[in-house]
């Protein structure tokens, strides 16, 4: 193998990134590692300059930073091409994949290093992450709570999302196994990563370094975050979905307790945020495992039925 051959590639998306992409970057350049590793940084057809920045640090650090200029979008067509396209720019002799978006950061010049020696030193782990700090972008305040925990169990995954993907890293070979096995762009799920740790937790350990390395950004609108409380309501839909699928893939023995738990966080979110117009989508969420609520749940569960079909009868009256 050619010793200049990277065995880590990092994935980055980029768009509408120009304020943050240069601190994303620097967080790649500035890594210390005795491992060649190369940046995939894919911008989805960007309409500011970010494509531009990325280009300047192309050309400062051809050995790392390796864009990918789309001339039109393609998060916008939901149709998996993003993955198949930053995939395909991965190397053979790649065995190790990190991620970052380009509105995060890493703060640690050692990020990289210590999960190539965690993972090489330890066989039986697939993955491996560690805390970050959240920014508030709009209040340019860190929030006092850090990203990603210690306990990373299925059970533990299933019902919480303890891995912030910022800080993760992971062998490539069982990427590609979950890729193969679950085909995720066939799913409509709205956020992939969530069912990548969900599958590596059946199959790998899931390891953790309790250090902080990275730096989420809270913007008012992202791929996985939104002001818009219909919306963010169905990025937790989808959670539940996807925590759902494995629960009955896995054929985990407390599926029914695991379902009236999400049933009841989910209508805590549209109680507290006065979103009742989002009670049909909890109640078409949760149609097929209906029978499996509880008698106070399945009460609730009825009661959104009856004010369902008021609503849409409604404007029939005259």
């Amino acid at each position: 193998m050619n010793d200049n051959a990277p065995i880590l590639a990092i994935k980055c998306l980029a768009y509408n990134h120009e304020p943050y992409i240069r601190q994303c970057l620097d967080g790649f350049v500035m890594q210390k590692t005795n491992f060649p590793f190369i940046a995939i940084i894919h911008d989805d057809a960007s309409t500011d300059r970010t494509a531009k920045i990325i280009q300047e640090y192309a050309e400062k650090y051809p050995a790392i930073i390796k864009p990918i200029f789309e001339t039109e979008n393609q998060y916008s067509k939901h149709n998996g091409s993003i993955r198949r396209t930053m995939d395909c720019a991965i190397p053979e002799s790649v065995q190790y994949i990190a991620i970052c978006e380009g509105d995060d950061y890493w703060i640690d010049s050692n990020k990289l290093q210590k999960q190539v020696d965690f993972l090489e030193k330890n066989p039986n782990y697939g993955l491996v992450h560690t805390y970050a700090k959240s920014y508030n972008n709009s209040q340019q305040i860190y929030d006092d709570l850090l990203l990603g925990n210690p306990h990373n169990l299925f059970e533990d995954l299933l019902y919480t999302n303890n891995i912030a993907t910022l800080t993760t890293c992971y062998k490539k070979e069982l990427y590609t196994l979950y890729v193969n096995d679950i085909k995720p762009e066939s799913k409509n799920w709205l956020m992939g990563d969530f069912s990548l740790w969900l599958w590596m937790a059946t199959k790998t350990k899931i390891g953790f370094i309790s250090e902080i390395t990275a730096v989420y950004r809270i913007l008012a609108e992202s791929a996985s975050h939104s002001s818009d409380k219909k919306k963010q309501f169905s990025f937790y839909i989808s959670s539940y979905k996807i925590a759902l699928f494995y629960a009955k893939k896995n054929h985990y023995k407390r599926i029914k307790s695991f379902i009236n738990k999400k049933f009841v966080e989910l209508l805590k979110y549209i109680i507290v945020n006065r979103t009742i117009h989002c009670a049909e989508l909890l109640y078409e969420t949760f149609k097929e495992e209906s029978n499996l609520l509880n008698i106070i749940n399945s009460t609730i569960y009825h009661i959104l039925k009856i004010y369902i079909i008021l609503i849409h009868f409604k404007p029939t009256l005259k």
